[in-house]
């Protein structure tokens, strides 16, 4: 402990001025900097199928969304979805709406048989 007798009477003033002071300060309000936000594509309500993103770290030149899954339900903040014959539920923000093709243009290109080479 200190020993007031050694504090000149200048700096007791000034200890007793800034414990007062001190006293009186209100904590500030901190920021929120972890608040995420993210988007939702509208499109999202109504399409058949979604892309799933992948949360994982992955090697370099991976896909980062699977799919496209079949939507099954879609609640307020969640979708259920299939994958592999599997019901799977998650949160809006990991899934974007995957917009495909008319089955008859996803049909396999015809394949030339006769190709005569040019020698």
């Amino acid at each position: 402990m200190i020993d007031v007798s050694d504090i000149p009477p200048c700096d007791i003033e000034f200890i007793t001025d800034l414990r007062h002071r001190m006293q009186q300060l209100n904590p500030v309000a901190t920021s929120a900097h972890c608040t995420d936000r993210f988007y939702i594509h509208p499109s999202l309500k109504s399409s058949s199928h979604i892309f799933l993103r992948v949360d994982r770290v992955q090697p370099t030149l991976r896909q980062p969304y699977t799919g496209p899954h079949k939507v099954l339900c879609r609640p307020d903040k969640t979708i259920t979805f299939d994958i592999n014959g599997r019901k799977t539920t998650v949160s809006l923000d990991r899934v974007k709406p995957a917009h495909l093709l008319p089955e008859t243009v996803l049909s396999p290109p015809p394949v030339i048989k006769n190709l005569k080479s040019t020698d």
